[in-house]
């Protein structure tokens, strides 16, 4: 089954990517906007997060972690299916769905408020993608993050 080992690889690279663009923190701080997160991006008013974690008593483990990690990632793959469609969501080179998941992930349902990027990947200008991810806050406050992703999406 190499074509399965293949997809398993490159989902498990996706997530990979998502986890070093977050980057890890078994405490909590603040992210760009000023909200309270920990580990790997989870913001803490999402819920989920142990309250002895929370106030401090105690650091989240990496295996905790891995598991809202996981949830949330499959959450981000779910909000892009809805973004551009499972089908097209399915056509696309894995790469192109990494970016997309990774953004997902960062940006929550604010990924719908991307009409000109959305209807980019709709209307099959996947080269124009780039353009309209470029044109955002979210390529400003997300430093290196934007510029590895464009490449990912190029490559």
């Amino acid at each position: 089954f190499p074509s399965h080992d293949n997809a398993l690889k490159q989902v498990l690279l996706g997530q990979e990517l998502t986890k070093s663009n977050e980057g890890w923190r078994s405490r909590p701080y603040n992210d760009t906007e000023g909200n309270p997160t920990i580990g790997y991006g989870f913001l803490i008013s999402a819920g989920g997060i142990p309250e002895d974690v929370i106030s401090g008593k105690r650091e989240l483990t990496k295996r905790e972690a891995v598991k809202i990690f996981e949830s949330k990632y499959k959450e981000a793959q779910e909000r892009v299916s809805a973004f551009i469609g499972q089908n097209r969501l399915n056509n696309l080179p894995e790469a192109k769905r990494s970016v997309l998941t990774d953004m997902a992930y960062n940006l929550g349902d604010k990924l719908f408020e991307f009409k000109n990027l959305q209807n980019a990947i709709v209307e099959g200008r996947l080269q124009d993608a780039p353009k309209e991810m470029k044109d955002s806050k979210w390529y400003g406050q997300v430093k290196s993050r934007g510029p590895k992703l464009i490449d990912l999406w190029n490559s």
